[in-house]
């Protein structure tokens, strides 16, 4: 996959919220009206959040160049989210949280800022997307759907980009994107199972793992193990056991075979 990125001038590089809906800036989420008996307004949007790898060591080796990095990284993603109707929520630190309307738009997105990190060489990302029902409130945004995409942006190594399978049965067909199924997780504070997917970026092919093929076949595996591990615990036990003698016999003749000592002369027999 190979996207191409328009330069567009940057017009917000503050840490401040600016009131508005522009794909690439900040936003008041679009939830003016939502009123604060209703908690904000629920909304199907594909969630994307992004870190930079070993930022907090960075920080303690160089705290110039790590903030450096922050601007560049910030920079690269204001310009493609412009680029692909995308909206920065809010930056945590060196982590950013944007939002989309589309799945496409936002596994494109991705897939572009990976490309330019990795070209320019300044610095690694992991990054974690999924869709689902999001509250948006004029401060923030909430719900489960949040939760997962942070938790897959947690399990991505560095150069890495995961997304739930509701994303990927969306961006599957046509299949615009290679990927590569990870298997399924459970994560933390989410009450179901998550289907992993990788996203192939810049030629790179799926690898053998076994953590893939452990997540892709947990519960078969699991089961397996389970019933060798409970038919070997069986075994000693009944070897051990009164009952294994009654059918064992008694007198069992046995040979015990010794090294042989060369007492003579002769080095041949050695």
């Amino acid at each position: 996959m190979h996207i191409t990125c328009t330069e567009l001038p940057l017009k917000d590089r503050s840490h401040k919220t600016v009131i508005s809906g522009e794909p690439g800036q900040r936003s008041d989420l679009g939830v003016k009206n939502a009123s604060p008996e209703a908690g904000g307004r629920h909304k199907l949007a594909t969630i994307m959040f992004s870190d930079i790898c070993g930022f907090t060591k960075l920080m303690g080796e160089d705290e110039k160049r790590a903030m450096q990095v922050v601007e560049y990284n910030r920079e690269i993603h204001q310009r493609c989210l412009r680029h692909h109707n995308g909206v920065l929520i809010k930056e945590m630190g060196d982590g950013l949280l944007a939002s989309f309307e589309s799945a496409h738009d936002a596994v494109r997105c991705a897939g572009e800022i990976m490309e330019e990190v990795r070209e320019a060489g300044i610095c690694e990302l992991h990054m974690g997307i999924h869709l689902g029902d999001i509250i948006f409130t004029k401060e923030d945004i909430y719900g489960d759907g949040v939760n997962i995409a942070s938790r897959l942006n947690n399990l991505a190594r560095a150069g890495e980009i995961l997304m739930s399978h509701e994303v990927w049965k969306i961006i599957s067909n046509p299949p615009e994107f290679s990927t590569q199924y990870l298997g399924q997780r459970v994560l933390k504070n989410v009450a179901r199972p998550i289907k992993m997917y990788k996203l192939l970026v810049s030629g790179e092919k799926a690898k053998f793992e076994l953590s893939t093929v452990y997540y892709g076949n947990k519960k078969t595996i699991l089961t397996v193990l389970s019933i060798s591990l409970v038919f070997l615990v069986a075994l000693v036990v009944y070897y051990r056991s009164p009952l294994a003698k009654r059918f064992l016999p008694d007198d069992i003749q046995t040979i015990a075979i010794i090294p042989f000592e060369n007492r003579t002369n002769n080095g041949e027999y050695e």
